[in-house]
């Protein structure tokens, strides 16, 4: 296999390897040379890329939890089990036009703690689109 040494005009006074297997080898401090192939980098970007997309939903879902416990105080209901369903996901524009996701959770809720009443909120990017409790029953004190 061939190797070729080659000027690296970002820094100076470095050099890459050009390896015959299609990848650079760079000098790793004393530990030896790595070869450094596309495919070599598609594992870590692809799991950066999951760990964003993660982060992004975690930041999505607490935004419309603080909005649906904040409504269902409100309206007197006591939100069930503390949770949020993702229901779906889909490419949206914003109100600006711009793309975003829409995400659609849905959640449970009581009046009375007899009976569960179903809701639902819509994020647009990390807005709030829209936020429905279902019809219920308010307690005898009302």
């Amino acid at each position: 296999m061939p190797v070729q040494k080659t000027h690296n005009s970002l820094v100076p006074g470095a050099s890459l390897l050009r390896s015959g297997r299609g990848g650079v080898t760079l000098p790793l401090f004393g530990l030896g040379d790595v070869v450094v192939t596309l495919e070599s980098l598609l594992i870590p970007i692809l799991l950066a890329l999951v760990w964003m997309f993660w982060m992004v939903q975690q930041r999505a879902r607490s935004l419309a939890l603080k909005h649906v416990r904040k409504a269902c105080q409100q309206e007197w209901v006591q939100l069930l089990d503390d949770t949020l369903v993702l229901e779906s996901i889909r490419p949206s524009r914003n109100a600006a036009g711009r793309f975003c996701l829409e995400r659609r959770y849905g959640f449970e809720f009581s009046s009375t703690g007899e009976r569960r009443y179903k809701g639902e909120v819509h994020l647009r990017g990390q807005r709030v689109a829209h936020l429905e409790l279902e019809p219920h029953q308010v307690g005898p004190g009302y």
